[in-house]
């Protein structure tokens, strides 16, 4: 080959000396980015880990409802609030004097099954999708219903016989 014709001149004097502290420069530099990158690593597991954390933690604070469970619950849980929500919206248009303690009474009912739903809540949160407590749950709404069902047509009766005693006896 013609190697041998480019390899005429030799290096200035030093050269390799200073070529050789070059490399020792940026095999310094070198070891000093190992560094530097591991303290980032480091940084980002930790930003990892906590942003992890944090979701965790959402979701263990969340409470599951029925419509969490299946797209068939989530319309039975529609129904129910809205049946629920526009009884309560007639008892309260049929309120007065006359009826206040019978209504409020009703009501405390009302209370009392809500916080018990709320503790079946709980229990569906610690033992995951449980069908007990997903029928209980159910049947919590269905008592509610009928507890304002009953009391709708008791006011009804009771406006009725207002009415009855309050006409006139004609022959």
């Amino acid at each position: 080959m013609n190697t041998d014709k480019f390899d005429i001149y030799e290096p200035p004097k030093g050269h390799f000396e200073r070529f050789q502290l070059k490399l020792e420069a940026r095999d310094n530099i070198g070891s000093k980015a190992p560094i530097r990158w591991v303290k980032l690593m480091v940084a980002a597991s930790v930003v990892i880990l906590l942003g992890l954390g944090s979701v965790f933690l959402l979701q263990v604070n969340q409470e599951l409802e029925l419509s969490d469970v299946s797209p068939e619950l989530k319309e039975t849980q529609d129904y129910f609030m809205l049946a629920i929500y526009q009884k309560i919206t007639e008892v309260e248009a049929l309120k007065n004097e006359d009826n206040a303690t019978m209504i409020n009474d009703a009501l405390i009912r009302i209370e009392l099954l809500e916080e018990n739903f709320h503790d079946l809540k709980q229990d569906l949160n610690t033992t995951g999708f449980n069908k007990p407590i997903i029928h209980a749950m159910i049947q919590n709404y269905q008592q509610r219903i009928t507890v304002l069902q009953d009391l709708l047509e008791r006011l009804t009766q009771l406006k009725f016989e207002q009415n009855e005693i309050q006409k006139p006896n004609t022959i």
